[in-house]
């Protein structure tokens, strides 16, 4: 069993590490779960933006 600290992370905590290729002179990149939810929140707006225009231009209408 998940200690409570493990399953629910504070928001500023670091979850993703990652290096660019080529890049491994330079320090590691990281995302905390903050950013992370940030970044999801708006390619799920863009996505829904562009999926309602692109419906729009076709004439359809959904209710």
């Amino acid at each position: 069993m998940l200690s409570t600290t493990m399953a629910f992370p504070k928001q500023d905590n670091t979850i993703i590490l990652w290096r660019d290729k080529g890049s491994d002179d330079y320090p590691v990149n990281c995302m905390s779960l903050k950013e992370l939810c940030t970044q999801l929140m708006y390619a799920c707006l863009i996505k829904l933006r562009v999926g309602d225009m692109h419906n729009q231009s076709l004439g359809l209408i959904f209710l």
